[in-house]
């Protein structure tokens, strides 16, 4: 599955790499914004769904408040409700979904800029790391799962094809085929908890963005309900609905966490990805009438 979502998006991200004269910073950047431009109907759509769910939930807590004894008449009356206010609980969905092949199949091309970026071969590959195995470091060797036939220069194409996804990348930086500099951070590597560097910058501003694009929705939220004279209520937690700070911690955290687990390469993408959404949240509230 992840290669095929990679074999899709590989022609695009090669042709912006390649119209970039080989900038792969900003192939990276203009692949995010040419995605955004195109979900940019399906933010739309779910725009209108969350300020439409925005405009009825004062009757969801009323129900809420109504039948907090009896769940199933609760979740009966609740499905009534969105059907006749003409409302799709899961309207704002489908962004979501998509973005999660987008973004393992990025993650594919990642690991594997020689093939799905460069669009080499994968015998010359072999023959590059061949050529140039005194220049590989014992993580490298590890990673390729033949030690002994790397640093002999024998590594055959089955050895290779079976721990491509572990070593693409590390090539592609010890032979400076891609720039991955970043103001001097390198996209290629992975940063490490027990390490301090400026490797650490990327995951932490994924995990401040994610933090700040949940936020950013209720402050919108909010704003409105204020602007209409009504009182937001924060009864979450009596209502059985989960609290939704704890939530946007959570999910910041498990950001973070895959921040450090994978190439800062993902983090930068999501970064930009973060901030490109919050922009254009704020863009469409001001320009879409409920």
């Amino acid at each position: 599955m992840m290669e095929f979502i990679a074999q899709v998006l590989s022609p695009i991200i090669r042709a912006i790499y390649n119209v970039t004269n080989g900038n792969y910073v900003l192939a990276l950047v203009l692949f995010t914004l040419i995605v955004k431009i195109l979900m940019l109907p399906l933010s739309i759509k779910q725009q209108r769904s969350m300020m439409a769910q925005q405009r009825i939930q004062p009757k969801v807590a009323a129900l809420q408040e109504k039948y907090k004894d009896d769940r199933e008449k609760l979740n009966e009356e609740t499905i009534k409700l969105y059907e006749k206010e003409g409302v799709s609980p899961t309207g704002g969905c489908l962004p979501l979904l998509i973005q999660f092949p987008i973004l393992i199949g990025l993650y594919r091309i990642i690991q594997r800029p020689l093939t799905y970026i460069l669009a080499l071969p994968a015998a010359s590959i072999v023959e590059k790391i061949n050529e140039n195995a005194a220049m590989f470091d014992a993580p490298f060797l590890a990673a390729t799962g033949n030690t002994a036939a790397v640093e002999a220069g024998s590594l055959t194409l089955e050895q290779f094809s079976k721990y491509a996804y572990n070593i693409e990348i590390s090539v592609a930086n010890k032979l400076d085929l891609i720039n991955f500099n970043l103001f001097g951070i390198n996209l290629a590597e992975t940063p490490e908890f027990n390490k301090i560097s400026a490797l650490w910058i990327l995951p932490i501003l994924a995990a401040a963005s994610t933090f700040l694009t949940t936020y950013v929705t209720k402050w919108m939220a909010e704003a409105k309900a204020k602007k209409e004279g009504k009182e937001i209520k924060k009864k979450e937690k009596q209502q059985g609905q989960p609290d939704m700070t704890v939530m946007n911690i959570m999910m910041s955290g498990m950001t973070l966490m895959f921040g450090f687990s994978l190439p800062n390469a993902l983090a930068f993408y999501w970064v930009i990805s973060s901030v490109l959404g919050i922009a254009q949240q704020v863009a469409l509230k001001k320009f879409i009438k409920e």
